[in-house]
């Protein structure tokens, strides 16, 4: 988050959300990143520092409506609570 912070200046098309939970299922205390692009681009270069990140639970890229995040099934996203 530090390393995405110090240069979202170069893309303010870019967001990067951090939140922290605790599923059981999925081992206890999770962080989850909501990257977002305004234009459109899937793996926009401002979010690259995240990619190499070790122990990922699950991870999707690509281009999403928000109707189908909101139906995604992850350990992150509880069926019946969104």
């Amino acid at each position: 988050m530090v390393a995405f912070t110090e240069k979202a200046y170069l893309d303010q098309n870019t967001t990067s959300i951090m939140y922290f939970g605790h599923i059981p299922t999925a081992g206890g205390s999770v962080i989850h990143l909501g990257l977002e692009n305004t234009k459109g681009v899937a793996e926009p270069p401002a979010v690259s520092v995240y990619y190499n990140i070790s122990r990922t639970v699950s991870r999707s890229r690509g281009i999403m409506p928000i109707t189908e995040l909101v139906r995604s099934k992850s350990p992150a996203q509880l069926t019946g609570f969104r």
